[in-house]
């Protein structure tokens, strides 16, 4: 009784202490371009992949572009303005060209053709509008950088056209940075990064710094290494204090951990099968399943010496076999747990929406699927690439999959093993027999059973199930290694454990020969 009241306990705490969506609201907007026809840069879209990566970590939702139109950069302005809440943090960045007419500030989007300072305010930018984005939600903390103040490419045919940016005045709780001084330039750079965005990206991984101290101890940097020659400068107006990366021992903001996790948590360290059962039967296609199964399969076997109980384990769903078939979406064969999916989904759609990325994952198998939604492909690949966006194993894996099996897009072998790759490198037991399967069945690559056997030993050693009957069917048939009955029978009873049919199937053959 005391654990499973610990067990609720853990999972009333994981809810109701869950931070809310404006507590957690930090959204950024991420712009490159370099691209020009006119004046074509080299750093831009290198700086604005870095930024955005850098504040994903840092639990923003970014909205990115790179070589965008004047239309593509309004649209993902009002993007930004819509996901932006009034008492959360939005960050704009900007690196490309940006010019100043009348003391307003303009970003050149890449398919402007500028041939007089008249066209500007109607075919570029406004920075202004930016602000207004922010003023209008009121949120808590904006922050502006802009390092658009490159030597202006039309300077020479605009007779009055000031070189660099306008100083912009920051509304209330706001901070706009620009790479170099009010009126002045800055190079584009001869490295990876421009200089200024360089030495950002060091500051705001940099745990514990308040954001004021961010833009300081860039200024000493950029300023230092170009000799003076340029000099970062802010407007602020902020009134309570931020940090990029909070202080050691400071929780990063973002969504917190799922129930699943929490669940997970909660008992991953029990002796007793009946808790490893009891979130196999709420989550039978958990990201912890293959763990809990294996588990269960361990207590069972140091429990089934004389006097001692067995337990079985919860079974599997109807695992999926991967033949892939182009042709026509069919559905994913998981099977289905009598839980009501409609009841699910929108509490998984807020926990999406706050860039919760297991609940991006969770959500698109729904779309997969067909469960409490219309299957939907389209939609199940854009809650993956959510995912994988933020580095997710499990979202890169099902990308990997829907390209394998031709589902809601062409099949794509070459894709397909990159996305599962992708996975298989962070560990994922699941990708890592995948990427077996491709090199033992020469999918996109020439067969190569030794490559596929040591994919299907990094799996197996985690308890993967499918992996434990490819490696023990491996050992059976001679594939890729000497036929060893002995390490075939250890493999596929492990497999045959967790309820893989084919296993106990060649387990049988075995025992007849």
């Amino acid at each position: 009784m005391v654990r499973w009241t610990a067990i609720l306990l853990a999972l009333m705490l994981a809810v109701a202490g869950s931070p809310s969506f404006a507590d957690n609201n930090r959204v950024a907007l991420v712009i490159g371009n370099a691209a020009y026809r006119f004046s074509p840069l080299k750093n831009p879209t290198n700086d604005a992949k870095a930024m955005a990566q850098a504040l994903r970590a840092q639990g923003f939702e970014v909205v990115e572009r790179e070589n965008a139109t004047k239309a593509e950069m309004e649209k993902a302005i009002i993007e930004f303005g819509r996901k932006l809440k009034a008492d959360g943090t939005g960050i704009v960045y900007y690196s490309g060209h940006g010019i100043q007419v009348g003391g307003k500030n303009y970003l050149i989007p890449l398919d402007a053709t500028l041939t007089d300072q008249r066209e500007v305010p109607l075919l570029a930018v406004d920075a202004d509008n930016i602000l207004i984005q922010m003023q209008e939600v009121r949120s808590k903390v904006n922050i502006v950088i802009l390092d658009a103040c490159r030597d202006n490419p039309f300077e020479q045919s605009f007779r009055s056209l000031s070189g660099g940016l306008a100083q912009m005045n920051a509304p209330s709780g706001t901070l706009i940075a620009y790479a170099t001084s009010p009126g002045k330039t800055a190079s584009d750079g001869s490295g990876e990064n421009g200089l200024y965005t360089q030495e950002l990206l060091k500051a705001i991984n940099e745990p514990g710094l308040k954001v004021e101290d961010v833009f300081k101890k860039v200024r000493l940097a950029v300023s230092k290494a170009s000799g003076d020659a340029q000099i970062p400068w802010e407007s602020s107006s902020l009134t309570g204090d931020f940090y990029f990366k909070a202080p050691s021992g400071t929780p990063a903001p973002g969504p917190a951990a799922s129930v699943e996790v929490t669940f997970w948590d909660s008992i991953k360290s029990s002796t007793d099968p009946a808790d490893f059962n009891a979130y196999l039967k709420k989550y039978p296609n958990g990201d912890f399943a293959d763990l809990a199964r294996n588990r269960v399969a361990s207590l069972q076997s140091a429990t089934s010496k004389p006097g001692g109980t067995q337990v079985a384990a919860v079974p599997a769903p109807k695992a999926v076999t991967i033949e892939p078939t182009a042709g026509a979406p069919q559905k994913d064969e998981t099977q289905t747990d009598g839980r009501d999916y409609t009841k699910i989904l929108p509490v998984l759609q807020k926990a999406a929406e706050r860039g919760n990325a297991a609940a991006e994952v969770h959500l698109g198998q729904l779309y997969q699927n067909g469960l409490g939604v219309a299957q939907d492909y389209a939609q199940a690949m854009q809650w993956y690439q959510k995912a994988a966006a933020q580095n997710d194993a499990a979202g890169q894996q099902h990308i990997g999959m829907l390209y394998l099996k031709g589902w809601g897009v062409a099949q794509d072998y070459a894709q397909a093993l990159q996305w599962c790759r992708k996975a298989a490198d962070q560990g994922l037991p699941r990708a890592e027999d995948t990427v077996g399967l491709f090199y033992q069945s020469g999918w996109g690559v020439p067969p190569d059973a030794t490559e596929a056997l040591k994919w299907f030993r990094k799996a197996a050693d985690k308890g993967d199930e499918a992996a434990e009957l490819h490696l023990g069917a491996a050992y059976y048939r001679g594939a890729g290694v000497a036929v060893d009955k002995r390490e075939a029978r250890h493999w596929l009873e492990l497999a045959a454990n967790q309820g893989a049919e084919p296993a106990k199937k060649l387990l049988a053959k075995l025992a007849s020969e």
